[in-house]
């Protein structure tokens, strides 16, 4: 059976396929929906090859719609998707660009494929299908609206321009613009916050409405998706608010604030907390701004998009070149130059100077040399994105792990200062690595210098860990502790044993901030704050993420951080889930020899994406939920849906 949307079905169990009957029943109400047919999967292919006397309305559609000229969509609606309990967000597949009936009929024989795959999984309803089959409306843009459930709540949108690809949320690829809808500077945003407020009206859920929304070239808004929320826009919301003004950070909250998962997606230790309000304080507009909340960093610029560089910007040859030769090798003499200083027993005020002028000397570096060449090449090279599998360099070792040996003395386990380096977890260390060529493509050198960057980064992280560390033996007071105070902390104690109380006193001050970091990790910070109030994290989907490399199937391996992954390696086979992957990791996961990868932040540009590529894993980068996942569940790492499938 068969039904043109918006007109009266020739079926009474409509009911059973709640993505078939909103569209429906928007359309029949005079909502813009994207004209289309819907058919069973099961019979769909068939018709399609019957007679042309055969084929029936439905099919007659189709046909006059590929004869003039339009695009279709082919979309799945299985009966689990887009319930009020059970959104089933990503279950479906949809496939883009059909313009003819043999290319539709391949999109259903991939759908019906992927239906079987989801039985396989457990999904026991996937062969229990619809299909939707709509003219793809030309986008201008695509929108993801979603609003929360409690009055007041307002509408946050996602934006992805034309140049997005086809599926940019399916890909997990990052907006163009997010941010509350109303701020939102498109011409077309009347006529999508009227549409968004019509429709969530009647198909949000108790959490509230989630909606995709296409923008056509004329500035028309068309709904092509509505689904109720199941969840709240972010749960731990309370608790992050509450723990923020208990510790009286409410007035930092201004503005636009982004979290910083990708590099440090947990609690920062006091010590590393106070480096960067220092450096917040000393380099503002120069270092993204950072601000920390209930011991979380966020910044109003992640460092990659600082401002537009004022000088003459180096190629990024030039880039990697002054690294290899000049900066990196300097590096190492202020680093032995320190340890020098140190070992004449200074005062912890001159030391800690000293080690903060070598650490803003870095930043310095990085910002006005690295991120104007890394940006400009990432801008000429973006049609050309460097492929590991298909480089003509490909042979040679993996750009994520190319000259990292040299640097794991100072590359940290975790973006932290209280963190110990790659060189103390491992049980040993070669740093006989061979030397290679710098890339040859451009697109190949900007991802390497966004590798190597990293190394001058650690190196200038590295003096205040020595820093931290002398203190600590200088004030007797172990390292498991002396990061838990911050650097005016340890000069006052170097200068007054007694600044802050007796050893008593101390030690109880001190096993409260233990307490409070530990809390603070148990918290669920929002991806993006603005003006006090949170953005959702992104709207692609829970257990959606970024796919890289083929299926894989296996048990979940919980890991905090990279340190946490060193202690406990987990079992062959194991799908890793890990809040993210930063540079550093690339050298342990493959002396785990790990296979399968989930993290919670990161993005196309993230080091996780690109070493799961070159490392040829599967990978799920910014599965949101990965994390939450229980230790030993297996689950399916599904690189063609883009989907974490994990057994009941």
């Amino acid at each position: 059976m068969s039904f043109t949307i918006g007109e009266a079905p020739d079926r009474d169990d409509l009911g059973d396929y709640p993505k078939v009957a909103r569209q429906h029943a928007l359309a029949a109400r005079g909502v813009r929906v994207p004209p289309g047919v819907v058919l069973d999967l099961a019979r769909a292919r068939a018709v399609l090859r019957a007679t042309a006397s055969e084929r029936d309305e439905a099919l007659a559609w189709v046909s006059e719609q590929f004869e003039a000229g339009h695009a279709l969509i082919a979309r799945s609606a299985g009966c689990r998707e887009d319930r009020e309990q059970t959104s089933g967000a990503g279950l479906g597949m949809s496939i883009p660009g059909l313009r003819d009936l043999s290319q539709l009929e391949g999109a259903l024989a991939m759908i019906e494929a992927h239906g079987r795959t989801l039985v396989d999984v457990g999904n026991l309803n996937a062969e229990r299908t619809l299909m939707l089959i709509q003219r793809e409306v030309p986008r201008r843009a695509l929108l993801v609206v979603v609003r929360g459930g409690e009055p007041g709540d307002r509408f946050y949108v996602e934006v992805h321009g034309p140049g997005a690809g086809p599926e940019p949320l399916a890909e997990g690829r990052s907006p163009d613009w997010a941010g509350p809808l109303g701020e939102w500077g498109d011409d077309s945003r009347a006529k999508v916050e009227s549409l968004a407020a019509q429709v969530s009206a009647s198909e949000g859920g108790p959490h509230g409405a989630d909606l995709e929304i296409v923008v056509d070239p004329e500035g028309e808004a068309w709904l092509v998706q509505a689904r109720p929320l199941t969840a709240a826009l972010h749960p731990g919301w309370a608790a992050f608010s509450e723990a923020v003004a208990r510790e009286g950070q409410q007035k930092h909250m201004r503005g636009s604030l982004l979290f910083d998962g990708e590099h440090n997606p947990a609690p920062l230790s006091r010590a590393h907390a106070w480096v960067m309000r220092r450096l917040g304080t000393l380099r503002p507009g120069r270092s993204g701004d950072p601000v920390i909340l209930a011991g979380w960093l966020y910044v109003r610029v992640l460092p990659r998009e600082l401002g537009a560089h004022s000088g003459e910007i180096m190629s990024v040859y030039d880039a990697l070149a002054w690294l290899r030769d000049t900066a990196l090798p300097q590096a190492r003499v202020e680093l032995a130059s320190f340890a020098a200083l140190l070992a004449d027993q200074p005062p912890i005020r001159a030391a800690l100077a000293r080690a903060e002028a070598l650490f803003l000397a870095m930043i310095d570096e990085y910002v006005g040399r690295l991120v104007p060449a890394r940006k400009a090449a990432l801008a000429r090279t973006a049609g050309a994105d460097y492929d590991p599998g298909t480089d003509a360099e490909s042979e040679t070792a993996p750009l994520s792990l190319r000259a990292r040996a040299h640097f794991l003395d100072v590359l940290p386990a975790v973006w932290d200062i209280a963190s110990p380096s790659l060189a103390e977890l491992f049980d040993e260390v070669d740093d006989d690595e061979e030397e290679h060529a710098l890339p040859e493509s451009e697109a190949a050198a900007a991802r390497l210098l966004g590798e190597w960057d990293d190394h001058l980064f650690a190196c200038g992280l590295a003096p205040l860990r020595e820093l931290w560390r002398y203190a600590g033996r200088r004030l007797d007071i172990d390292d498991a502790r002396v990061f838990l105070l911050d650097g005016d902390e340890l000069v006052a104690l170097d200068e007054d044993a007694l600044a802050l109380g007796d050893a008593d006193e101390l030690e109880r001050e001190l096993r409260r901030r233990a307490e409070l970091l530990a809390a603070q990790a148990q918290l669920d910070p929002p991806s993006r704050i603005i003006d006090g109030q949170p953005l959702p994290h992104p709207f692609g989907g829970r257990l959606r993420g970024l796919a890289i490399g083929e299926p894989f199937e296996g048990p979940i391996a919980q890991r905090r951080d990279l340190r946490d992954l060193l202690a406990d390696p987990p079992v062959a086979g194991a799908v890793l889930c890990i809040p993210a992957l930063t540079a550093q990791a690339a050298v342990a996961l493959v002396r785990l020899g790990v296979r399968a990868v989930c993290t919670e932040y990161g993005g196309a540009l993230a080091h996780g994406a690109l070493m799961a590529r070159e490392l040829g894993l599967s990978a799920l980068i910014g599965c949101h939920g990965c994390t939450r996942l229980a230790e030993g569940t297996i689950a399916r790492v599904d690189t063609r849906a883009r989907r974490l499938f994990a057994s009941d």
